[in-house]
């Protein structure tokens, strides 16, 4: 009897042993693995996002966003040619058809790019009426940017170009001009133009 009741006691022992064990092993898994995501939570500093700096193209937008398609054509053996060809589809007057805005990345081997837009309405028999006015593109350099060109949809569509002389030199600081463009009678057309500020960097009055 007395041998029957050691041996009831030693399994009992044993169960609670086994238990014990069996949650020390589970707190101590789970903390693991809090561990181990509390680390991959942590930003690495050559992770961050970071502002673009001053003179970096991508400090600035042109206020069209993702494009509907974008062709990427081979630059000539001088790097010379159209980079890009990108072609947004918005409705900018309107009148329930979807117009087009092309964007065209046009290098000259050296680092002062340009890019060069056309925009065309939609006339809604399945042809596009072309509405841009004359040289209308940027200039833009490593140094500065001389004319940079935003396209704005609210409250109504426009477009501002800010642009400046050059003089001397890209670094030359020269008065800038500010010109809004509207829709008026399927035409873009200046609404607005004024004399600006002293600047290198056209950015800087965006």
């Amino acid at each position: 009897m007395k041998q029957q009741r050691g041996s009831i006691a030693l399994n009992i022992s044993l169960v609670i042993m086994l238990v014990v064990i069996g949650v020390l092993a589970y707190i101590l898994m789970t903390g693991k693995d809090d561990k181990d995501d509390k680390t991959f939570a942590i930003q690495s500093p050559d992770t961050e996002n970071t502002s673009p700096a001053a003179g970096d193209d991508q400090a600035f937008s042109d206020g069209l966003g993702q494009p509907g398609e974008t062709i990427h054509p081979n630059v000539n053996e001088y790097g010379e040619g159209v980079s890009e060809i990108a072609v947004f589809y918005r409705d900018i007057n309107a009148d329930g058809h979807r117009d087009r805005i092309t964007r065209r990345h046009i290098e000259n081997a050296t680092s002062h790019f340009y890019y060069e837009y056309k925009i065309e309405l939609n006339t809604g028999t399945g042809e596009y009426l072309d509405i841009t006015p004359p040289d209308f593109r940027t200039v833009t350099g490593t140094e500065c940017a001389l004319t940079l060109i935003q396209f704005r949809f609210m409250p109504e569509f426009h477009v501002v170009m800010i642009s400046r002389p050059w003089r001397n030199s890209w670094t030359s600081p020269t008065q800038a001009m500010k010109t809004t463009y509207v829709i008026n009678n399927s035409r873009l057309e200046i609404s607005d133009a004024s004399a600006g500020k002293t600047v290198c960097d056209v950015r800087d009055l965006f």
